[in-house]
Formats: C-alpha cells, structure tokens, sequence
C-alpha cells in the first residue's frame, strides 16, 4: 500500500465532512403515456419466494434502528432475450422484438420503512451494479440518507448474472436456486420484476403498501443498461414512472449478447424523444470527459434533463465509505475497497452524494406529475483533446455548483488519478488536493468569510433546486464549526500549531 503521509489534520476533517450525509443519518432517530404508436406487450407476472430467512447478503448499508426493515425474496419466471427489427440508431428510436426464451430465478433485496405511515408511495427499483464483481447499490450507497429521511421504499435486483454468481459463491446453500441465464435477457427480468413490485395482488412482496411511483435508477455499467431498456423496452412495457440514468458512457450496453447474438448499441446513444416518461440523466466530471459522455449530450426538454456537476466523480470518498459499512456486503468487494488510500493521490471527497438526494427528490416530484426539474448549465469544455475548462485553481467551470466548488478549501476533480494496483483510479476516483496556506488566506481571510461564502453557495444551490434544504443545513453546520485557519474568530493565532498547512501527497 502506498504511504501518502495523510499525518495532517486538516485532510482528515475534511475527508470526515465528505461524509456528512451518511455520518448524520446515525444520529437521526397513469403517467406512463410514451409511445403511442408502440404496440403494446404482456409482461409475463413471475413467481415469488419469501421472505427468504436468514442472513441476506446486502449490497449497501443497512442501519437498524433506524426505521427500517429488510427482507429478500427469489423470483422466478420465464424471460425473453431481444432482437433489433430496425438499425440500432445514435437516436434510441429502436424497436425490437423477442428471440430466445429461457427460465430464471434471481432475487430482490428490499428496504423499506417499518412504519407504513412514514412511505412515501414512492418505491426506489435500483438494476444493481456488478463492475466489482458482486451486486452493489451503488444510488443507493449515495443517496440513503434522503431515501430514509423521506421515506422512499428502495429495491435491489440482482439482474445480471455476475451478480447472481458471486451470491452463489459466497453463500451456496441460500442461493443455491438462484439461476441466470445470461444478461441477454436482464431487460425482461428486470421489467418483469417491476410488473410483480406493482402489483396489488397478495403475493406481491409490496402489495400491502400503497405505492404509487416507481422509479428505475442504475448507476455506472447499471445505467447503460438502463438506458438500452429505455430505448428497447420501456417504451412497451411502461413498468416504471421515472428513471434515473447515472453516470453513463458514451455509448449504452448491447442489446443482446453472447452465448445469444451479439447486438452491440451504436458508439453514441441518446434518449429516444418520442419516450414520455420522465429521464433524469445524471452526470459527475469523470462521465463528461473520461468516459466520454459530452458526445451523447442532448438537449432538456418536457421529458429530459441532464445535470453535469462540478467538483464529482464517478466514484469518490464517500461510497467508500458506505462500501465499507458493516452491512453483509460481499467480502471480495469490501476488500477492494478496504481504505479510501487505494489510488496514487487523494481521491475525490465532493458533493456527489448530496447533488444525487436532490435528483432523486426532483425525478420523484415530476413523475408524480408536479414541477419539472430546473434545467442545468453545462459543464465547460474546451480544447483539443476535449477537456474540462477549469479555473485558476483548478475548478471546473460551468455544471451544477455547490459550496464545494463555489467557496472551495481544496481542488476537487473528477480527473487526475491513477494507480498500478487499481485500475478503477485512473478513470474513475479523481482527487482532491488540499489548498495551501497562502491560497487560503488570499480566497477567505479568516474564519468568518469563510463561513459566509459556505453559506451563501449553499443556500444558492437550494434555491435553484439543486440541493436540498436537510443537506444545506449539514453543510452550513459543519461549516459554522470549522477552524480553517486555527484562529478564534477575532483572527487572533488559536492554540496550536497557528494556521494549517497542506502536506505533500
């Protein structure tokens, strides 16, 4: 392991305020109308099992006590794999139809408040993530705080089969009838799964809860397989009220794979315009310009919008964190992530997390039909390669801003890493550098500036809808307690070593 001299204070309290959302949960006692010239299809209803009892195998942070329950369940049913009838084009207008059918049992995971007064009505239907090499919730390891405090209901499903291999592994005899067939045919199971969510009968694992919106959301590989469902099969089936779409490639996943025909999507993919369903589409520094997603920017409109942010990356401190939770999580996984010191520099500690509370709240009240999100700038760009314009400290321009870019006390990318060990960091984890002394001085000047100019971005951010008031309220109060300069607030020298300084990475 790398040594990267992490002695200084000022590092550590600031990778502990990365961390605000999850560390202050602890103490916290028919709008599917799109394609109408689509014909449409019967989604088979699959059969479920459960509660499975015993100890499931969680794929983010669970906190007991705190209003929540869990349970798993198998389901089982007969899924489609697709074939494309027309050319799989950059607009997403695609229309396909079904190839192979093949029987499959997966599983669900469920989170959901104890209390059915405190639900929401809204159910969270997360396509987990397997790039580790076993299923993570990655929306909801960021987003947990606002689900919990506002009383969504948020479902995992296990829809590929690495996911449903590493269950298998780690626990052979619960998962023993667990059996995928391939991720050609994750689409329908994942529809499928959403037909039986909504469903009011008994056996529906949410039949006794009164819900109303559904929601799809995936993350990194999980989002490009949302966005080939979008563009394939949603316009179809019509299961979900809203999908969020965050942190996608350039490109989506294929349609279709081997063992089945390889059907890769084109190089570019947009959003089909004629779906008329909420997209929230959701993008950090890192997706913009290392994974490429400025050559699939499209423009909002009444059923899209794109947010690009400041100061993010793909993956950062603060999933780590929530990674590293004793939660059951699969130990191959949590030993990839088994310090936040895996990449060659400091990795990211922005505000991801809190920007993602706030698409999850903004996608929740358009699908319900209220007020569409506010629209957002653009990241800047510039140059030739394309990059990222940023300041003259290193900060992006342009994007959805908060406290973190806008009264800054470090530079915070979502570009610069690398490692020999990890390869996720050279693309995925960005950095974090703290600002000198003398930067310091010349941006704030004492505490009291600094405190105002935190206040006043905040504030800023929630007033144009891109953070909520709960998450401000963190910022601002950590804010408020924080000595940046080891000074008492009439700017005399405080005990101690006098104003901090930044070590060498």
């Amino acid at each position: 392991m790398i040594n990267h001299n992490f002695s200084d204070s000022t590092l550590r309290t600031y990778m502990m305020a990365s961390a605000l959302g999850l560390l202050a949960l602890a103490g916290c006692s028919d709008s599917n109308n799109g394609g109408e010239d689509q014909p449409m299809n019967s989604v088979p209803m699959p059969i479920v099992d459960g509660p499975i009892p015993g100890d499931a195998s969680l794929p983010g942070p669970f906190f007991p006590g705190e209003g929540y329950e869990k349970a798993e369940y198998f389901i089982s049913g007969t899924a489609y794999s697709y074939t494309n009838v027309n050319e799989l084009s950059p607009s997403g207008d695609w229309q396909i139809q079904e190839a192979e059918a093949a029987q499959y049992t997966t599983r669900i995971i469920i989170f959901s408040p104890i209390e059915k007064a405190d639900f929401n009505q809204t159910v969270v239907v997360e396509w987990l993530n397997v790039s580790a090499g076993a299923d993570l919730g990655n929306d909801w390891m960021l987003s947990h705080t606002e689900l919990m405090r506002s009383g969504y209901t948020w479902v995992g499903v296990s829809a590929q089969a690495r996911g449903v291999s590493a269950l298998k592994a780690r626990d052979e005899a619960r998962y023993a009838p667990l059996d995928h067939p391939g991720d050609s045919f994750s689409y329908s199971m994942y529809s499928q799964i959403g037909n039986l969510l909504s469903s009011k009968e008994g056996n529906s694992p949410l039949a006794s809860l009164d819900a109303e919106i559904f929601l799809a959301a995936g993350e990194s590989q999980s989002a490009t397989r949302i966005l080939t469902y979008v563009n394939a099969l949603a316009i179809i089936d019509k299961m979900f009220d809203g999908y969020l779409i965050h942190s996608r490639y350039y490109s989506s996943a294929p349609l279709s794979q081997s063992p089945q025909a390889d059907i890769p999507a084109p190089e570019v993919v947009l959003v089909r315009e004629d779906f008329e369903v909420p997209v929230m589409m959701f993008q950090t520094e890192s997706d913009v310009v290392a994974l490429r997603s400025y050559q699939s920017r499209q423009p909002d409109s009444p059923y899209f919008r794109l947010w690009e942010t400041a100061g993010t990356a793909h993956a950062d401190y603060y999933i780590t964190v929530t990674t590293n939770t004793d939660t059951g999580n699969d130990p191959q996984v949590a030993a990839v992530f088994e310090t936040a010191l895996f990449c060659d520099k400091p990795i990211n500690m922005g505000p991801q997390h809190f920007l993602t509370n706030a698409a999850f709240s903004a996608l929740n009240e358009w699908a319900k039909g209220g007020d569409l999100p506010p629209k957002a700038e653009r990241l800047t760009l510039e140059g030739s390669p394309i990059r990222i314009a940023r300041d003259e400290y290193g900060i992006a321009l342009g994007g959805i801003r908060s406290s973190f870019v806008d009264a800054p006390m470090a530079t915070l990318s979502g570009e610069g890493n690398s490692s020999e060990n990890f390869s996720f960091c050279n693309n995925l984890f960005g950095t974090t550098k703290l600002f000198d002394t003398q930067t310091l001085v010349s941006l704030y000047g004492d505490n009291s500036t600094y405190r105002d100019r935190v206040n006043a971005a905040a504030d800023e951010a929630v007033s144009l809808g891109f953070m909520l008031t709960e998450d401000s309220a963190l910022v601002k109060t950590y804010a408020a307690g924080f000595d940046l300069f080891g000074q008492s607030d009439d700017g005399a020298a405080g005990p101690g070593e006098g104003p901090r300084t930044q070590n060498s990475f």
